[in-house]
């Protein structure tokens, strides 16, 4: 058992009560106290622990009032995240971060702690050239920046050409965490047209985001003809071109080339997610550019890259040839998972049995009817312990109402069906008293 001292301590009370308390226990023979070995539980009790002595009565007075067995009632319900950070790429597994950083630490060869340099350390922007060459994007490490994440990338994207607050043109669903940050910043967000001709009327918006590669989120696949005319748009009308390469690396193969390689102007901007979050704070994200882009993130105040002993591991990440293996073997285990989650609903939830759910990698799409609005479903189901993404988390126009994203690849099943299940009761509260 715990020394008086530690038990004093933990408890917030006197040593003198602890004390008191363990000569209770010795004298009613259920524990042993031995000097210099301090108090162990007997290996046999005794039949009848009680003491032949009465207690002695309690100085604060009844030591179980009547009231002190009332009922608690039930605790509150658990909170079940169904937006999380938003889907995002496949997380490398923590066992090789943990190899990663061991053999950092026992090289020793730069520094590990303190600030990391305004563009992130020169190893990780070398491996970050490297994956977006692989990924077909031509950059050099002088032309990248590191930062922590892919919403603080964005966000310092938009502060570089003046869009807080501006007009920003969407090409197509986003994910999260580059919709949260265009909302953030108050931008006024409106997708592309069908025709793409028709999508500037009357002045140009500040900047032009595209996401390229198969979208983890319920959407169309890119069309190659499509990303021309969204780049001619751009050329046209003088407007800088953010393009989000995240999923290039999640796409088969043929990948559709960058909108980065057919530009070499420099008008394309280029972002990536290098590594999920996964036992520890290893999250990064690349921006590259041109270098009067570079200078003007070097420059940036409320952008930080992450720790240096972080961007030094996931370097070495990057370069590892496991970790393609890796991320094939969860692509694979992400693809037979959500299937399975879309059967699972439908076969053990009778109340969202009628509603039509999208494909998608990481999220699973939750058409509503007409008369319920996403924002409102999101409200109510917030307060009731769920969280939900709505369409403007994903570069959607606040009007979009129609739907809401469900991350289901984060959850056991039992939080995961009583999660559903109490949005089932929330969508039913809110149809019947639309009825």
């Amino acid at each position: 058992m715990p020394a008086t001292r530690t038990l004093a301590r933990d408890l917030g009370v006197n040593r003198k009560t602890t004390e008191a308390a363990y000569d209770e226990l010795a004298a009613r023979r259920l524990v042993d106290v031995r000097a210099g070995q301090g108090v162990t539980v007997r290996r046999r009790l005794p039949d009848n622990p009680e003491l032949d002595l009465p207690f002695r009565p309690s100085r604060a007075g009844d030591p179980l009032p009547a009231e002190s067995w009332a009922a608690l009632g039930p605790p509150p319900p658990a909170r079940v995240d169904f937006a999380g950070l938003g889907p995002g790429p496949s997380t490398v597994p923590a066992r090789t971060l943990r190899r990663a950083v061991a053999e950092v630490l026992a090289e020793r060869r730069t520094p590990l702690f303190g600030p990391p340099p305004s563009l992130g350390e020169i190893s990780l922007r070398r491996a970050a050239a490297r994956h977006l060459a692989r990924l077909g994007v031509l950059r050099g490490a002088e032309d990248t920046a590191i930062r922590a994440t892919r919403a603080e990338a964005v966000a310092a994207v938009l502060r570089s050409v003046d869009a807080v607050g501006r007009d920003v043109l969407v090409a197509g669903p986003l994910d999260p965490d580059l919709g949260r940050p265009l909302r953030a910043a108050r931008c006024r967000i409106s997708q592309v047209p069908e025709n793409v001709a028709e999508a500037i009327r009357d002045r140009p918006p500040r900047l032009l985001l595209v996401p390229s590669g198969h979208s983890r989120l319920p959407g169309d696949s890119p069309d190659p003809a499509r990303r021309r005319a969204l780049l001619d748009l751009a050329r046209r009308f003088s407007v800088p071109v953010l393009e989000d390469v995240t999923a290039l690396d999640e796409s088969p193969p043929p990948l559709l080339a960058p909108l980065a390689t057919l530009d070499p102007s420099g008008r394309v901007l280029v972002v990536c997610d290098l590594s999920d979050e996964a036992g520890g704070e290893f999250s990064a994200a690349v921006i590259a550019g041109p270098p009067r882009a570079i200078e003007r993130w070097r420059v940036d105040p409320e952008s930080s890259p992450t720790s240096r002993l972080a961007q030094h591991a996931l370097a070495r990440i990057l370069d590892a040839p496991r970790r393609a293996r890796a991320r094939e073997a969860l692509r694979e285990r992400r693809r037979l998972l959500t299937p399975a989650l879309r059967r699972t609903i439908r076969r053990r939830l009778a109340e969202l049995a009628g509603f039509t759910f999208g494909d998608a990698h990481d999220a699973v799409r939750l058409e509503l009817p007409e008369d319920v609005r996403a924002t409102e479903l999101a409200r109510l189901a917030r307060e009731s312990g769920i969280d939900v993404i709505v369409p403007a988390d994903c570069g959607w126009p606040e009007s979009r109402e129609d739907f809401v994203l469900l991350d289901l690849t984060r959850h056991e099943e039992g939080d995961l069906l009583d999660g559903l299940r109490r949005l089932g009761q929330v969508f039913d509260a809110i149809d019947a008293h639309s009825t």
